[in-house]
């Protein structure tokens, strides 16, 4: 059983994982949010899950985490073994396999992890700075100025289309990926794979 993280659309051609089923691999694609959508958390958002103890900015994170769930659960009824999954990807899907190494929240969900090109840059902080990275709600606060919204609740009025990063904001990398949050992120993975 294999799960496949990746960077671009699930149904790009480039991935398109033909061999691997010709071999008896049953694989699970899957898209997940990205930029603004997929790693966003303003004081608003913060404050809010405080409120109702819930994990707040790894949106994409949690998108990947929801997907192991339902193979868990699901994955028998395709002829799967919801006991023997992997996990793999490069690039950005790499880095996505690593924060899921060392997350609490999905523990128990894989069994096998394939990080091919794995980078790990220090991962920024949700209200704290980190090793010279702005945390996520000072990038969140500059990012609603852009969108003329001065509050959480003006920004969830915005039509989604406009909260969709252009390319260039995505490379830009303002909403690159994961940050700690003591839920789903406790720490960079390199510290925590050199710790055990």
């Amino acid at each position: 059983m294999v799960v496949l993280l990746q960077m671009d659309g699930a149904r790009d051609p480039l991935y398109a994982p033909i061999n691997l089923i010709k071999n008896g691999v049953i694989v699970v694609t899957f898209d997940y949010r990205l930029g603004s959508i997929g790693f966003f958390a303003s004081k608003g958002l913060v404050a809010e899950a405080k409120a109702k103890d819930e994990p707040v900015g790894n949106y994409g994170t949690m998108d990947q985490i929801a997907v192991l769930k339902w193979v868990k659960r699901n994955i028998a009824a395709f002829g799967g073994n919801p006991n023997n999954v992997t996990i793999f990807s490069e690039s950005a899907g790499a880095r996505s396999v690593t924060w899921l190494m060392v997350s609490d929240a999905a523990r128990g969900l894989f069994h096998r992890a394939i990080a091919e090109s794995a980078q790990q840059s220090p991962i920024r902080g949700v209200t704290e700075k980190r090793l010279g990275l702005a945390p996520a709600t000072e990038i969140a606060q500059k990012y609603m100025l852009t969108l003329g919204a001065k509050s959480l609740k003006e920004l969830r009025s915005l039509p989604t289309q406009k909260l969709v990063l252009t390319a260039a904001e995505q490379k830009a990398g303002e909403f690159g990926g994961s940050m700690i949050d003591g839920q789903i992120l406790n720490g960079d993975p390199v510290p925590l794979f050199a710790s055990g």
